[in-house]
């Protein structure tokens, strides 16, 4: 049995039997991108991962406030916070 007819036998299978010729074409393509997946891979795998490719390393920022700005000029409600604006309603 080729490929083409494997392929409608188990469309037939899940249910496509007068529609399956329609997807043939389309999972015919499927499998074979995935037989090209499956080439790459089994050249792929006997590579070392590149993880890190490069001698990078990285080093946080200073970050330093120079200034910040007073906040007596805001409102707070009794449990301490800072009230915004009221939420308009639709």
């Amino acid at each position: 049995m080729d490929r083409r007819e494997e392929i409608k036998k188990i469309l037939e299978m899940i249910g496509l039997e007068e529609e399956h010729v329609k997807y043939v074409d389309s999972v015919e393509y499927i499998l074979n991108l995935f037989n090209k997946i499956d080439e790459y891979y089994e050249s792929a795998k006997d590579l070392d991962p590149l993880f890190h490719p490069m001698d990078l390393t990285l080093e946080p920022d200073d970050d330093k406030v120079e200034e910040q700005e007073e906040m007596e000029h805001l409102k707070l409600d009794e449990d301490g916070y800072v009230r915004g604006p009221p939420l308009k309603r639709r």
